[in-house]
């Protein structure tokens, strides 16, 4: 798909680096991937899942180390930027999902790996924190479905498949200029101790 970087500056009220290719990577044992590259005037949006037969957790790692490794080698812009989904501990009352936090810790660990190997500037970003940084309303208990509905309504995306929508948030995130990747929380405690 391709959307006008006019008419991407326009909806986000924020300035696009021509010229430059951005990956965002929604980790899971579904990752979403997200290709977004810019000329001087257009955005091209390419975007896809990854699945695992998920019955041996090593062939698991090896197998999406190399998906990683492919994708991102794909990337030949002179300004190429990796957005990876971090991990969050969920909480269910008194329960956490440790688990899924671990084995969420090492897949994002993965492409972190590639991109020290190939040299490739990167961020980690919460979802959550992806989402507030383009004023995503979100519906609760529907964080995909909240997205695909923003993508829909602001730039005409159809998405089939639902589980794709955060990783073009954090592809579009790798392509703003001057993005401050921290959360409100982490920017907020800086000017505050900055203030003492």
């Amino acid at each position: 798909m391709k959307i006008k970087i006019l008419d991407l500056e326009n909806k986000l009220n924020k300035k696009i680096k021509r010229n430059t290719c951005s990956l965002g990577l929604d980790i899971a044992e579904r990752t979403g991937c997200c290709y977004i590259t810019t000329t001087k005037t257009h955005a091209t949006f390419d975007w896809w899942c990854l699945e695992f037969d998920k019955k041996e957790i090593n062939l698991v790692y090896k197998e999406m180390y190399a998906e990683f490794k492919k994708s991102i080698s794909k990337m030949k812009n002179k300004q190429n930027f990796v957005i990876i989904e971090d991990s969050f501990l969920m909480r269910f009352g008194k329960f956490v999902q440790a688990d899924v936090f671990k084995k969420l810790t090492r897949f994002g660990t993965l492409a972190l790996a590639v991109c020290l190997e190939t040299k490739t500037p990167y961020h980690f970003i919460l979802a959550k924190s992806a989402r507030a940084k383009l004023k995503i309303t979100m519906i609760t208990g529907k964080p995909k479905e909240s997205v695909a509905n923003y993508l829909k309504e602001t730039f005409d995306m159809e998405l089939n498949d639902t589980d794709a929508s955060d990783a073009i948030v954090l592809g579009i995130l790798g392509l703003i200029e001057d993005l401050d990747f921290r959360s409100k929380k982490e920017i907020s405690k800086k000017i505050n101790i900055k203030k003492k």
